[in-house]
């Protein structure tokens, strides 16, 4: 899981953005200790959270552009339009590639 948020915070860092990349441990309700990385990217108004835990993945892109809404459905994101912001959310149980639609 490491190797896998140091990877994307290395491909970020080629287009142009700071990262930072965090290790959280969670204990959760059956005391299982889960571990969870999180690669946060700022590029001017542009916000990438890409989180990867076991099993887990998550992406959470805010953009300052309008994007097609039927294609980013096709592709499983959730759209959602906060005036002149554009963030696009997808989870998923399986690896999935989102570089495609980071400016």
């Amino acid at each position: 899981m490491r190797r896998e948020a140091e990877g994307i915070a290395k491909n970020l860092e080629m287009k142009g953005y700071k990262t930072s990349v965090r290790r959280s441990v969670i204990m959760n309700l059956v005391g299982e200790k889960k571990v969870k990385y999180s690669v946060l990217a700022v590029k001017g108004e542009n916000v990438v959270r890409w989180n990867v835990g076991e099993e887990h993945y998550e992406v959470s892109i805010r953009l300052s552009k309008e994007v097609d809404e039927v294609e980013m459905e096709s592709k499983g994101y959730i759209v959602e339009k906060d005036g002149e912001y554009t963030r696009l959310f997808k989870r998923s149980k399986k690896p999935f590639h989102f570089m495609n639609e980071v400016p």
